[in-house]
């Protein structure tokens, strides 16, 4: 059973349950559907959990619960047997006892099964792939752990279920952030990911004001300009995180240079540091530098660093003086400000957020991708 398999199991365990509300509460959920729920206590150290299968339609099933154990573990752990009664009712076994660890004598693919099959039911993630991503915005100048805490209260686990979904669904998250819709997300395991050899990690580096992908050794964000490295500003600096979006750019060749005039579309070959011979557009992004000074309409001209890179096409700043660019100067590319508020408003997870498992709509499909605009390329 493949992860994608698994998560239509719980999706139809789902509808048969008629869930439509978050957060879950298992053991409620359980009783209320025949299943005998109840505390015990268990001295076996690590068992958490037992569950047994009624050996017919009139032998009632039954969960046991370490009645040491937290509300919210008890709400992973119920899940948890849940997902064995739900998903192995043909297998001979019809006894699981199952521990904070997988151990010899268990079926680590089951326990993998009811592991990640609980977190599903319980943090979907068509809920939770666009809220963690919302809260990672919203938190950008805090910690992660806020993040995570926000999100262990809303779906009712703990913070240690908010970190396994963060990692188990890493790929399906970076799919996300590239623009695929949650309706269309590829779900691969961590086994399925090797057999493709895809390596990719969500997490990026980020500025804080704007959220657009940047490099870590940065001097200035080339989407808004401000500062990384300003002493008493230790906000803006730049962080390791979700919490960032992808601007829109103007597309480039190799060498620096517009592939189509983006003012009048003119697709004629542009010679190096020219301008449309249409429209006059500039047709290579480059650092306009600060004025001579306060009386002077001139601009200094590039930084001595930009000469010696290409500035990728969503620049509106230099990133090595703070400067202008020319596309910014020529108002090739949307204020940055107006794209991230529609971000935002397109990414809201309330509005994102729906129950239909079955809907099927046509999506543009985006891989993730590790070519970011920079490191920059060196001209």
């Amino acid at each position: 059973m493949t992860k994608a398999e698994l998560y239509h199991q719980i999706s139809l365990l789902r509808n048969r349950l008629h869930i439509r509300h978050y957060p879950i509460e298992s053991i409620r959920l359980c009783r209320t559907n025949g299943i005998w729920v109840g505390p015990m206590p268990m001295k076996t150290p690590g068992l958490r959990g037992m569950a047994f299968m009624g050996h017919n339609s009139s032998e009632q099933d039954i969960i046991l619960l370490k009645e040491s154990s937290s509300a919210k573990e008890n709400n992973f752990n119920c899940a948890h047997e849940l997902i064995h009664l739900t998903l192995h009712r043909n297998n001979p076994k019809k006894t699981f006892q199952c521990y904070e660890s997988v151990r010899n004598t268990q079926n680590s693919f089951e326990e993998w099964q009811a592991n990640e099959g609980a977190a599903e039911l319980l943090v979907p993630y068509r809920f939770f792939i666009p809220r963690y991503v919302e809260l990672c915005r919203k938190h950008r100048f805090d910690r992660e752990s806020k993040v995570v805490d926000e999100l262990a209260d809303e779906f009712g686990v703990l913070p240690g279920v908010i970190a396994f979904r963060i990692d188990n669904l890493n790929y399906e998250i970076a799919c996300y952030l590239a623009g695929t819709p949650c309706e269309q997300l590829p779900l691969l395991s961590a086994t399925e990911q090797k057999k493709r050899q895809i390596k990719v990690l969500h997490k990026k580096h980020y500025c804080v004001h704007c959220t657009a992908v940047i490099s870590p050794s940065q001097a200035f964000c080339h989407v808004c300009g401000k500062t990384m490295r300003h002493p008493s500003t230790a906000f803006n600096s730049p962080k390791y995180g979700a919490g960032y979006m992808k601007y829109s750019k103007i597309e480039m060749d190799e060498n620096g240079r517009v592939i189509v005039c983006p003012r009048c579309g003119n697709e004629e070959p542009f010679p190096a540091g020219g301008h449309c011979v249409i429209c006059n557009a500039p047709t290579e992004n480059t650092c306009l530098g600060e004025y001579d000074d306060t009386y002077s309409p001139q601009r200094s001209g590039p930084c001595s660093e930009s000469k010696k890179v290409h500035l990728p096409g969503n620049a509106r700043h230099c990133p090595f003086c703070g400067a202008p660019t020319s596309f910014q100067e020529a108002q090739l590319l949307r204020p940055w400000q107006e794209e991230l508020q529609e971000e935002m408003r397109r990414t809201n997870s309330r509005q994102l957020i729906q129950i239909a498992d079955n809907q099927e709509e046509d999506f543009p499909f985006c891989y993730p991708s590790d070519d970011d605009d920079f490191p920059l390329s060196v001209s």
